[in-house]
């Protein structure tokens, strides 16, 4: 007796299992999720001078790319069979060190990235069971340190605006992707990551 509701619970229990996979199957790119990312990340900033000395104007951009890395955490929900809308949050570190110099060749800005965050929504379509495309909007910010500035209006060490991107996950498993993801912060910086999700 006890071995048949050993048995019958075992068998209980393997089905249960069996119907949760099949429905994650079912809706893959769903639930929680967290992960590593690496790449580059572009460094900017816009200055509209004049050059006392020479008299020469200044008008353009500044700009520098350098490694990046980060951590990600986020939640996907499945509104159509194809369709799937989540929010991520983001930090990172690293990027371009953009340094702008005088005409005569004379450094007289430097800005030195140190860390950023992003806060995202997105929405994807499924192309294929195993491939995600999705777009990005969202808000987000850079920390920066300020050398050689002579007093140059609209520069902080904290910046922050809106987010726009987009990108592609592949699935390598039921659980672990691999992921390209674009995002660019309006006036401060673009980046382009290699990344590790992992489903919950």
């Amino acid at each position: 007796m006890i071995c048949r509701i050993v048995s019958s619970t075992t068998v209980v229990s393997v089905a249960i299992l069996s119907a949760t996979a099949a429905r994650a199957e079912e809706r893959p790119f769903t639930g929680p999720l967290a992960g590593i990312e690496a790449g580059a990340r572009e460094d900017h900033d816009y200055f509209n001078l004049i050059d006392l000395q020479s008299g020469q104007s200044i008008s353009r951009y500044y700009r520098a790319v350098g490694p990046s890395a980060g951590a990600f955490a986020g939640y996907d929900l499945a509104i159509a069979e194809k369709i799937r809308i989540g929010g991520e949050i983001g930090i990172n570190i690293g990027g371009g060190r953009d340094v702008a110099r005088l005409p005569s060749g004379v450094r007289f800005f430097e800005q030195h990235p140190r860390y950023g965050y992003r806060l995202s929504i997105r929405a994807g379509y499924l192309a294929t069971p195993r491939l995600l495309l999705y777009g990005t909007g969202g808000y987000g910010g850079n920390r920066y340190r300020i050398d050689f500035n002579p007093g140059i209006p609209g520069v902080y060490q904290w910046g922050s605006s809106f987010i726009v991107g987009g990108g592609a996950e592949y699935r390598l498993s039921r659980r672990a992707g691999l992921r390209v993801d674009f995002k660019h912060v309006d006036n401060q910086a673009s980046q382009l990551m290699l990344g590790l999700p992992v489903r919950f």
